[in-house]
């Protein structure tokens, strides 16, 4: 079985089993040690959406369409030197001058295990808006590029729209933390693997940071 097929899963049991135990849970404590029951954010530095879901106490379900900007004209050279030599890798791929900028499309779905929520509350630090730390089961979906180029038969750039099914997996570890005014930001760090021309397997990290459209937590932790 292929290690998309598996991961997949995995991902689907795991998603499964903590959206039945949360009918087990008690969620009329304020002051209960839980992840909050939704989370809605905007997202800044990589302009999206972020919607997050409580499926028991500890665990949740979050869903981030994104659009990400890149300026890597070493990698684009290298994927049009990758078309020239193989068709296979080429089909969408059209050689032009380096790149302006690519902007590309991404859906990242993931399951958040907060493993430390009650060791911060016993040291009295906040975990309101889902702050603590976390692993992860991350799926990673890119649909489409666009791509401001030179080219030297036109006289002026030229963008072009370039459909993408490029997938990923992941295990992540994660920090995330809400700040009084609303302001958050997460780190995470982990390892992915899926089909990037042709396959990758390598280290990844991001950064994000953004707003909470979500009224703030009444709880008192």
């Amino acid at each position: 079985m292929k290690l998309k097929s598996t991961f997949t899963i995995c991902f689907a049991v795991l998603f499964f089993f903590s959206f039945k135990s949360s009918f087990a849970q008690n969620n009329n404590e304020k002051d209960e040690v839980s992840v909050e029951k939704k989370l809605f954010k905007a997202d800044l530095l990589m302009p999206g959406l972020n919607y997050e879901l409580k499926l028991n106490k500890n665990t949740t379900f979050n869903v981030n369409p994104h659009f990400l900007r890149t300026n890597y004209d070493h990698l684009y050279d290298r994927l049009n030197r990758l078309s020239s030599s193989s068709p296979s890798l080429g089909s969408t791929i059209i050689v032009y001058e380096p790149t302006k900028y690519t902007l590309r499309n991404f859906l990242d779905l993931q399951v958040r295990y907060y493993y430390n929520l009650k060791k911060r509350t016993e040291k009295g630090k906040n975990i309101r808006m889902n702050s603590g730390n976390y692993f992860s089961a991350k799926l990673l979906f890119e649909f489409f590029q666009f791509t401001d180029v030179k080219d030297k038969s036109l006289p002026n750039r030229s963008t072009f729209y370039s459909p993408k099914q490029n997938s990923f997996v992941g295990l992540m570890w994660g920090m995330q933390r809400t700040l009084p005014i609303k302001l958050n930001y997460t780190i995470e760090a982990g390892v992915m693997a899926g089909k990037f021309s042709p396959f990758f397997i390598g280290p990844y990290a991001s950064l994000t940071f953004g707003y909470v459209i979500s009224k703030k937590s009444n709880r008192k932790i």
